[in-house]
């Protein structure tokens, strides 16, 4: 469906859309790109789940995959320049209460769950952090599945982070790492020292990174936890370089120094 939608436009309209897409992007880029990567793992989950355990003539489920599919219109459309924006708010607001209503009406299902899942994903998108975190704290509340619960926590983390809320975006990165295996773990545990350096703890910082490293050593969460490592090695000062032997260093005694004479005047003598 995406790709259709993507082949409706015009060739001069296609090229207009990715110029205005990549000026959008600059000043978008993280909380967009942290926002289509989990709605893409869940939007593939909802199509394999659908696909391989619910029948076809489930409505709900079936409900849930359209509107995934409308949110992948949704977002090609944002990158068009001739693109309403009200007109997109709109849309943007119809989309989450449909997931809402997706919820409500499956109370403790699956569907519910994700459906839950992804109206987090749309309003951490758009910046609508606060109500982000209520949207994924409720699926790690109702999901019983590992991944979902790494999911959520790992959200509830980098809308935490946009917010400039540090320690408290560690501790849930810090959660994270300890609900999936050691690829997701050393993805939360990257997370978690890029937040302790926020806020200004860089030796905690240095931990997580290496536990990073320590978790996962071919993924590319170790690769970029070593490059971190470094940038801190290189920012330490001579002190914080110094191995810690627990001694504390000596003290240099002070020379005594005369007072200064005026000119022309002698200075005095000894006694």
């Amino acid at each position: 469906m995406k790709g259709e939608r993507r082949h409706e436009l015009k060739e001069d309209e296609l090229s207009a859309a990715v110029t205005h897409g990549i000026d959008w992007l600059k000043g978008n880029f993280r909380p967009v790109a942290i926002g289509v990567t989990l709605a893409i793992v869940v939007g593939l989950f909802i199509g394999w789940y659908v696909v391989n355990v619910r029948s076809a003539g489930n409505e709900a489920w079936l409900r849930l995959s359209q509107a995934d599919q409308d949110m992948s219109a949704l977002r090609l459309s944002t990158f068009r320049p001739d693109a309403d924006k009200k007109m997109l708010k709109e849309a943007r607001k119809e989309l989450i209460e449909r997931y809402r209503e997706i919820a409500r009406a499956l109370p403790g299902t699956e569907a519910a769950v994700l459906a839950t899942l992804q109206a987090g994903n749309l309003l951490f998108e758009h910046g609508n952090y606060t109500e982000a975190i209520e949207q994924f704290q409720a699926v790690r509340n109702q999901t019983k599945d590992g991944l979902l619960a790494q999911l959520a926590t790992r959200s509830i983390g980098y809308a935490l982070e946009e917010k400039g809320q540090w320690d408290e975006a560690a501790k849930e990165f810090a959660h994270a790492a300890g609900l999936g295996g050691d690829a997701m773990a050393a993805q939360s545990k990257l997370d978690e020292g890029r937040c302790l350096k926020g806020g200004g703890d860089l030796k905690g910082a240095k931990e997580a990174l290496k536990r990073a490293v320590a978790l996962a050593p071919e993924s590319e969460a170790a690769a970029e936890a070593q490059q971190e490592l470094g940038r801190l090695e290189c920012a330490a000062t001579p002190a914080e370089k110094a191995p810690e032997t627990g001694e504390k260093p000596a003290v240099q005694p002070k020379v005594p120094t005369s007072p200064p004479t005026k000119a022309g005047q002698e200075k005095p003598a000894d006694k």
